[in-house]
């Protein structure tokens, strides 16, 4: 028992919680973003993690009008996303701008670079 024990915690969660968490997605955020002034929204997410992991960085964006004035500026924003929402995403923005998946580690979220 106490070695299946330590199996699971120190093998099997730590290879499951990319997928669980979305702190890899923003360390790939982090690692990918060329200043700090580069914003990030998650859309139609409620989940807390994406502020605990962002450190409050993140917009909160339940609202497809507000998606596309957030895209809306020049440069380039990030959005993190569902994967199952990703299609309504690109359906929304149009070709506002060209999505880019930065970032698809995790099986339930997506890291999305929104580019001019």
């Amino acid at each position: 028992a106490a070695i299946f024990a330590m199996y699971l915690s120190w093998f099997h969660w730590r290879e499951l919680s990319p997928h669980w968490s979305q702190r890899d997605i923003f360390w790939a955020y982090l690692e990918q973003r060329t200043t700090p002034e580069e914003p990030i929204a998650a859309y139609y997410m409620n989940w807390r993690g994406e502020t605990f992991y962002s450190r409050n960085l993140v917009r909160q964006v339940q609202d497809t009008q507000k998606i596309r004035d957030f895209v809306g500026p020049p440069g380039r924003e990030w959005i993190i996303v569902e994967q199952s929402r990703f299609n309504g995403l690109k359906s929304t923005l149009g070709d506002t701008k060209k999505l880019r998946i930065a970032d698809r580690s995790s099986n339930k979220f997506y890291l999305v670079a929104a580019e001019d």
